[in-house]
């Protein structure tokens, strides 16, 4: 889940740098072909106060962009950092994720 969160966040860091939009809101459809998730869709939005938030069939979560340590309603915990470069950078809490 980490890499794949990881992922899609790669993904609407680029998108963020073609569109005027915001790069958070978005449906996302699961490769099911690839993975071993059961959810089919999560969506990925732009929260208030610098934050991004991820609905999932099952539970909803916010987390900040300013590198903040969140737990999600999984138990683990997950932070993401904005760089100056406009990407992001996804650590799982304890080990760092690129």
């Amino acid at each position: 889940m980490k890499t794949t969160i990881a992922r899609l966040v790669s993904v609407i860091a680029l998108a963020s740098s073609v569109s005027a939009q915001s790069p958070f809101e978005a449906n996302w459809t699961l490769n099911q072909e690839k993975s071993n998730f059961t959810a089919t869709t999560m969506a990925i939005e732009d929260a208030a106060s610098g934050a991004i938030k991820f609905v999932k069939p099952a539970f909803t979560y916010t987390v900040k962009i300013d590198g903040t340590k969140t737990g999600t309603p999984t138990g683990a915990m997950v932070a993401i950092q904005k760089q100056a470069d406009g990407s992001y950078h996804e650590t799982d809490g304890a080990t760092e994720k690129n």
